[in-house]
């Protein structure tokens, strides 16, 4: 039997990810609403990354965890379609009180997918 050598971490299921330190702010909280259009909506996999600080959530159902209003943030949405072309949808914004965003999923290369992935 070998030892693993590595961590892993289901961002799914943590909510605010920040092995650093506590995020702590003194704004209200709001939350996230997304909506898209189309068929299999439920396959697009939407992220979070916060710009002051190296942390990640995953949006579950289009609706995000509390996040302190005026946070910046960088969302992103990524997809496959049935034909297996991949889709994206990336915005960097200032969260307001209740805000929402409907995403505009944008076909993609692969190549590019990743890169843009790397530069959050």
């Amino acid at each position: 039997i070998t030892t693993p050598t590595f961590y892993s971490l289901t961002v799914a299921n943590t909510g605010w990810v920040s092995c650093a330190r506590l995020h702590s702010s003194p704004n209200a909280t709001t939350t996230l609403s997304l909506s898209a259009s189309g068929t299999n909506t439920q396959n697009i996999h939407v992220y979070i990354s916060f710009a002051a600080f190296k942390g990640l959530t995953k949006v579950n159902s289009f609706s995000s965890i509390p996040i302190p209003v005026a946070t910046q943030v960088n969302l992103v949405a990524i997809g496959k379609k049935a034909n297996g072309d991949f889709v994206i949808n990336q915005q960097a914004f200032a969260l307001t009180a209740n805000q929402q965003v409907a995403l505009s999923m944008g076909v993609i290369s692969e190549a590019n997918l990743l890169a843009a992935l790397a530069a959050l």
